[in-house]
């Protein structure tokens, strides 16, 4: 059962504009939103809702007006850029819409990144991104440049990516908005299977019902604000 938080946001306030002449436009006005250690959540929305918004704020990387994030224990709001910037690297996985993967490099060079940015010996790094490419079924694609490969596997390599650094929590922004129909699913399927395995915990965004449907409990935002949360 569920009943630890691992992520607590409270009245988080996110606005554009100018103050001074009244002409502020709120991404986020007032969200609260809690997520459980180890699910897997879906958050929903209309276009222009605040559902990315609130994804990147929960992440550190857009800063907020107001409001209050704690992240397995840790206010994310009263500690150093260093310390932000090591928990993302060590903590949080992110895998977005257009997978990010750096073109020059092979799909192996691509999951050995973030291990070897965190000092992982280049042995191991490159040991456990031959196994995270194989969970995915990309190992016989590792040598291909990433510029070479399908949407779908592209999408498959940036989530090895995503998961070979062991986080706690992965970060998604519609992983599967550019994919066709039947990739989608497949991407999602593997997804959620291997996030299960290993008990981490995954905040998705997506406007699709059908991918919101792998996600163990959907929110849906509108108008800055979390209207479920339950």
């Amino acid at each position: 059962m569920m009943d630890k938080y691992i992520i607590k946001a409270g009245a988080l306030v996110k606005a554009f504009g100018d103050k001074k002449n009244g002409e502020l436009t709120y991404a986020l006005n007032g969200a609260n939103l809690g997520v459980y250690e180890g699910e897997i959540l879906a958050i929903m929305g209309p276009s222009g809702s605040g559902k990315s918004t609130l994804l990147y704020a929960l992440t550190g990387i857009i800063g907020i007006n107001s409001g209050r994030i704690e992240i397995d224990g840790q206010d994310i709001l009263k500690i150093k850029d260093s310390e932000l910037t090591a928990l993302r690297r060590t903590k949080f996985g992110f895998v977005f819409q257009f997978n990010k993967l750096v073109p020059e490099l092979t799909a192996l060079d691509n999951v050995a990144l973030p291990l070897l940015l965190n000092g992982v010996k280049r042995k191991h790094a490159y040991e456990e991104a031959e196994n995270w490419l194989e969970r995915v079924g990309m190992k016989d694609f590792a040598n291909k440049s990433a510029t070479v490969l399908s949407g779908g596997q592209q999408q498959r390599v940036a989530i090895a990516r995503a998961l070979v650094i062991k986080p706690k929590i992965v970060f998604a922004d519609e992983p599967t908005g550019a994919l066709d129909a039947m990739n989608s699913e497949n991407v999602m399927r593997l997804f959620v299977t291997i996030a299960k395995q290993t008990g981490t915990t995954v905040v998705l965004v997506t406007h699709e019902p059908s991918i919101a449907a792998y996600a163990d409990r959907e929110v849906i935002v509108r108008d800055g604000k979390v209207l479920s949360n339950v």
